[in-house]
């Protein structure tokens, strides 16, 4: 049995699937003539997604105790959302034209 085989097997799934979107995602904004802002489409929703999940991991530990996990999952999620959203907002990831 190779050394490295579902870890390998794994890894070229995984590696094949990212080159296929990027080829496929490539192929697309060039045939339907759309121009991609690299910082509004990608950066700044990465950035809103990193920041909220670690405010929200943050408070959560300051104001959590873990007696009421599934409560606590649930203000959390909700919590996070909305400071995705509102994080959206301040990065000018999202125009008024988006939202209507």
């Amino acid at each position: 049995m190779p050394k490295m085989s579902v870890k390998g097997y794994i890894f070229v799934i995984f590696f094949s699937e990212i080159l296929n979107f990027a080829l496929s995602f490539h192929r697309l904004t060039k045939v339907a003539q759309v121009e991609i802002d690299i910082f509004k489409d990608l950066t700044a929703p990465t950035m809103c997604i990193l920041i909220s999940c670690f405010v929200m991991k943050f408070l959560c530990r300051l104001f959590f105790s873990g007696n009421m996990p599934k409560i606590e999952a649930g203000i959390t999620v909700t919590a996070c959302a909305l400071v995705y959203i509102m994080l959206l907002r301040v990065f000018k990831a999202v125009d008024n034209e988006e939202i209507q």
